[in-house]
């Protein structure tokens, strides 16, 4: 009876500590992968920002340098041109 016990609790032991150590490594892939997602999407804001402020500099130097009748047309080409080429 004694080394049926021992036996049944070292199996149940054994078994606990895979359980646990599986358990460990499914935790620890979901975590991994929320850290990439949030790297990921810290990268799109940080991108964005980048885009919305080179923009924003550019329209600053060309309404200082354009005028006159066809400026405004050419500004907003620009800044969509812009736009397209830092997204």
């Amino acid at each position: 009876i004694i080394a049926r016990a021992k036996s049944d609790a070292e199996a149940l032991a054994a078994d606990t500590r895979k359980s646990l150590a599986e358990s460990l490594e499914r935790r620890t892939k979901v975590a991994e992968e929320k850290i990439a997602r949030a790297e990921a999407q810290a990268l799109g804001e940080v991108r964005a920002a980048a885009v919305d402020m080179a923009v924003a500099a550019a329209e600053k130097i060309l309404r200082g340098k354009v005028v006159g009748q066809d400026a405004s047309s050419l500004i907003d080409a620009s800044i969509r041109d812009i736009k397209g080429r830092l997204n």
